[in-house]
Formats: structure tokens, C-alpha cells, sequence
């Protein structure tokens, strides 16, 4: 099983071409500490859908804020 993990570092992928070489899974950051949403969330994550690619969100927890704080944050800026 072949997955792939994305963010801002990847702020261009051919969701396309991932699928047709066997990608069948993509995990995406959204969030990181209680503030900052990734700045290629949005565009990865409708592209994932868009493919028929199953995905997943990721948090990147840093220690700057209560983890509380930091599970609402990704709460609040993730969709359902």
C-alpha cells in the first residue's frame, strides 16, 4: 500500500499522476500549534477528493500551546 503526505512544502501536485502511480492514500497537514493552518490545505485537500484519493488530516503539535487548544484548533479549521 503506497500513501503519500502533504503540505505547503508540496505546493503543487498532479493528484492525477499521483493516483495512476499507485498512490492510494494521502495524508494532509492542516494545522500546526493553535494558529496556523497550512498554506496548501485547502488546494490538497479538494484535489485528494477531487481524484478519488482517500485522505486523512494531520495536526503538527507543537509545544508553544495546551494540546487542548491545539485539538480545537484543528477541530474548528478541518472539514467533516
Amino acid at each position: 500500500v503506497h500513501g503519500t503526505d502533504v503540505s505547503k512544502y508540496q505546493p503543487s501536485v498532479d493528484w492525477a499522476q499521483a493516483k495512476a502511480s499507485g498512490i492510494s492514500f494521502a495524508f494532509v497537514k492542516a494545522t500546526e500549534g493553535g494558529d496556523r493552518v497550512d498554506d496548501a490545505f485547502a488546494s490538497h485537500w479538494r484535489g485528494t477528493r477531487a481524484h478519488g484519493i482517500p485522505r486523512a488530516a494531520y495536526h503538527f503539535y507543537y509545544f508553544c500551546r495546551p494540546a487542548a487548544e491545539q485539538a480545537a484548533w484543528f477541530i474548528r479549521n478541518v472539514p467533516r
